[in-house]
């Protein structure tokens, strides 16, 4: 530490004075872990939005089958326009549940290699990759930036991942209303 204190100027040794690491490290730590929180709460959510789908399927489908056969039809109408809803938020939370990827013409415009994110260094060779985690550890700098990038772009997968929780989730909600509303109103109209 000593050697590399001797080689910089003044000005330099003062700002490295106003640089607290460990607070660097507990910063990249937390946002981190934070980010992992909330990928895990997210991929529950796409969880819980499945099998809440999945018995609502099955307990209307049930009612079609207890329902006397003069008032089968109007049950069916209502639990197509049902099933239909249902089935589009299975399938956006299926894929809110998919491996994030870092992609996107941020991404790739970026020079960020993705060193830290196992699919991006799971196509090069161990020398590759051992090679490139040394280059990014000479220098701290580029040891933080690679942290950062990482944080960044696993935030922009997450946002993604919890606009398509919530788009699932508004499905599901717009679907019921509709069963909902169209048995109201078929119940009046008769």
């Amino acid at each position: 530490m000593e050697e590399f204190l001797s080689v910089l100027s003044d000005k330099d040794r003062e700002k490295l004075k106003k640089f607290d690491i460990r607070g660097v490290q507990t910063l990249c730590r937390n946002v981190s872990r934070n980010h992992y929180n909330l990928l895990k709460m997210v991929d529950n959510k796409a969880s819980i939005i499945l099998t809440i789908n999945s018995i609502m399927i099955s307990l209307v489908m049930g009612i079609i089958y207890v329902a006397p056969e003069s008032e089968r039809a109007f049950f069916i109408v209502a639990t197509q326009i049902f099933l239909v809803f249902c089935m589009a938020s299975m399938i956006i939370a299926l894929f809110s549940m998919l491996p994030y990827r870092y992609q996107g013409k941020s991404y790739k415009d970026a020079s960020y290699t993705g060193l830290l994110y196992a699919e991006s260094f799971a196509t090069i060779s161990q020398k590759q990759f051992k090679e490139g985690i040394q280059k990014v550890m000479m220098n701290g700098e580029n040891l933080y930036n690679e942290i950062f990038d990482d944080i960044y772009y696993m935030g922009k997968a997450l946002t993604r991942k919890q606009k398509l929780v919530h788009f699932a989730t508004l499905s599901f909600i717009i679907g019921l209303l509709t069963m909902a509303f169209y048995i109201i109103i078929s119940e009046l109209t008769m």
